[in-house]
């Protein structure tokens, strides 16, 4: 998911990560919640066992405080975190140790009192008890980790954190939480990996760039924000990246016809779920580029 505002958070530097270098590999799995399909992975915070969805268009972390025996500081401030989506979370912070297999480290952790969101949020996914919270991923997300590949679809869907091989087919440089995708095209379109996104979005240009007409495409209803105007794809749409030939079937891509500034900010694409499980992607932190290969 998008994240459109949070304030406060400091990250643990990396010399106090216990495991810089060291590969680790987490299983995850699928989570379908009212025909959405998202991923999550079993991690310890604190020691106790949590189910966290995978979000590589976040920074942070939070867990449900109904759902955790963690508590956040009771004097600290309260922070809020909003979704493009229409989602929010508020809560208070704490610093809490995440274990993901053998790996751990320390980190800001947000204890959310309070979710609220549309249906098909990710947020409302963690409330109806299917995960306990949200593992950001976004670049910088976890110090101490150099890069990170994640797999998704397939019986080898895996989180793994410092690999020491990977699959580069594409590589696309990003600043931030963007990367410069160009399908084969010569328009840059600002793009974001986006694990927390049950569908591929784009804004009218982009679907125009793929060849998208107005035949192929039919209104449709999402319970997202109702100032979002969003029409569904209705063919399959099959484009390059670089070295790597995609397709996308319905109904998984939509084109964004009407929002406020606010819901995609500078993005023209967010490539989601029906992306990543078709590509191996790594994020290499100190180069500051996304490897983009086949799927094994």
């Amino acid at each position: 998911m998008l994240c459109t505002g949070l304030a406060g958070w400091g990250l643990t530097s990396a010399a106090q990560s216990q495991s810089l270098t060291q590969e680790v590999t987490v299983r995850v799995r699928p989570i379908q919640d009212q025909g959405y399909l998202l991923y999550g992975l079993d991690a310890r915070i604190q020691g106790q066992p949590h189910t966290l969805l995978l979000d590589t268009g976040a920074q942070e972390h939070w867990i449900d405080a109904r759902q955790t025996p963690v508590t956040a500081d009771p004097a600290g401030m309260s922070y809020q975190v909003g979704y493009a989506d229409g989602g929010q979370i508020q809560g208070g912070r704490t610093q809490a140790l995440l274990s993901l297999g053998t790996w751990q480290q320390t980190l800001p952790l947000l204890v959310a009192r309070s979710l609220e969101g549309p249906a098909a949020s990710i947020v409302q996914t963690v409330r109806r008890t299917l995960a306990q919270g949200l593992l950001g991923l976004a670049p910088g997300a976890l110090p101490g980790v150099r890069r990170f590949s994640l797999q998704l679809g397939g019986g080898q869907s895996a989180l793994t954190l410092n690999p020491s091989f990977y699959a580069s087919s594409v590589t696309l440089p990003y600043a931030g939480r963007d990367a410069r995708v160009f399908l084969g095209q010569d328009l840059p379109v600002q793009t974001l990996l986006d694990s927390g996104s049950a569908f591929v979005m784009m804004r009218p240009a982009v679907a125009q760039t793929l060849g998208i007409s107005t035949a192929d495409l039919a209104p449709f209803k999402l319970a997202v924000r109702p100032d979002i105007a969003l029409s569904l794809i209705t063919r399959t749409v099959r484009f390059r990246l670089g070295k790597l030939r995609l397709r996308f079937d319905p109904p998984r891509m939509l084109v964004v016809q009407n929002a406020p500034p606010d819901t995609l900010h500078d993005l023209d694409l967010i490539l989601g779920i029906p992306f990543l499980e078709q590509v191996q992607a790594t994020w290499d932190l100190s180069q500051q580029v996304i490897y983009i290969g086949e799927h094994p």
